[in-house]
């Protein structure tokens, strides 16, 4: 289950600097990859069947976040949110809801997959490697609803942070 966790930590984390000054733009933060990064977040809500075995312990309605990873509207979220879902629906920031199709759940990983049923107007995230984040790094953690105002910077793992995860540095 840590090791769930932890992927799914630098997946979302571990993908955009905070600190960059590569590229430049006129968005909130002037920094293109980070406006960017921010804008491909989206919030998910699901309402789950009623006779659906995972109500007791997760609830009828789950409200979470995902991101756009294509295009097409493929969103990656965490797997709980849409688990026996019966609508799903996205929404970008400032947008209006749209609604979802189920695309995948990864039992091993605890991922989900969904995609935008019409264009949602929101840009891919481009995905990074996290194996090129450095100890101790700013980086920069993005949830949906707060714009950039409410999101905040995160540092890297460090050495003993790692060792509690059971993660090699």
């Amino acid at each position: 289950m840590m090791r769930v966790f932890h992927l799914l930590f630098l997946l979302m984390v571990a993908t955009v600097p905070m600190a960059s000054a590569q590229s430049q733009s006129p968005g909130p933060t002037g920094n293109a990859a980070i406006d960017q990064a921010v804008k491909a977040v989206v919030r998910v809500e699901a309402k789950i069947a009623p006779n659906a075995r995972t109500i007791p312990g997760l609830g009828a309605k789950r409200d979470g976040h995902g991101v756009v990873i294509d295009d097409n509207g493929l969103i990656l979220t965490i797997g709980y949110l849409i688990l026996e879902a019966d609508t799903i629906t996205v929404t970008s920031a400032g947008g209006k809801p749209i609604p979802a199709g189920h695309v995948a759940y990864d039992h091993n990983t605890g991922f989900g997959l969904i995609r935008a049923i019409k264009p949602i107007g929101v840009k891919p995230i481009k995905l990074g490697n996290s194996d090129g984040a450095k100890m101790e790094q700013v980086l920069l953690v993005v949830g949906h609803g707060g714009g950039f105002q409410r999101n905040a910077g995160a540092t890297c793992l460090t050495p003993r942070f790692r060792r509690l995860l059971g993660v090699s540095p």
